[in-house]
């Protein structure tokens, strides 16, 4: 089922079974989440992340996932991800993530569109992770205008059990109708470790 209710955009179209903007459809913005996918959709990306360090080798991290919008606004995306540095390249998959979301309403029924995330990371070499996201997207009053902001917590489950605590937000405003979209984020982190909670940076105590 498809409708229009914001006349003039494609990307803005409401779609599938939520009611949703054709935009929450595919990835907006690189680090902030919006919304779930429409039941019933798939999806396969690759990420190549080079990361190249003012001191030592080159980090490269390999990512692949595949996202499915189940019934009942529940969405479940499933990661296979690899790690190298330099050269040294492998198609050995050293973590693997599992990640399920859920939103409270349809589409615009609740302000904000609140939807919770859950993920669990299995590393082969360092202590799985947890993380939860409280997710909330929407549209502005001008026509094309975008945002997401996302409410993180993660924890380390072994070693010094870090706890990272993030804040991401995410504009977009469309110059071309499902063609080009300028817009910016941001991202504010805090760390800490067990028996230095609240502290930063914690090697002051």
């Amino acid at each position: 089922t498809v409708t229009s209710e914001r006349a003039g955009l494609r990307e803005e179209e409401l779609v599938g079974e939520y009611q949703q903007p054709r935009w929450t459809a595919r990835r907006r913005f690189t680090e902030t989440r919006a919304y779930v996918l429409p039941e019933g959709s798939f999806e396969f990306e690759n990420w190549n992340i080079v990361e190249k360090p003012r001191h030592g080798n080159t980090e490269i991290e390999q990512k692949y996932e595949v996202e499915i919008g189940l019934p009942h606004r529940l969405q479940l995306d499933l990661y296979g991800i690899t790690h190298g540095e330099g050269n040294g390249k492998s198609l050995k998959f050293d973590e693997q993530d599992i990640e399920l979301r859920w939103a409270w309403a349809n589409w615009d029924v609740i302000p904000g569109n609140p939807t919770l995330y859950a993920e669990y990371k299995l590393l082969d070499s360092q202590p799985d992770h947890i993380e939860f996201k409280l997710l909330t997207a929407g549209e502005s009053p001008v026509r094309g205008l975008h945002w997401a902001a996302n409410t993180v917590w993660e924890h380390t489950m072994g070693g010094h059990q870090d706890n990272t605590y993030e804040l991401t937000t995410g504009l977009s405003y469309t110059v071309k109708d499902e063609k080009f979209s300028a817009g910016l984020e941001t991202k504010l982190e805090y760390d800490d470790v067990r028996g230095h909670r609240g502290l930063h940076p914690p090697s002051q105590q």
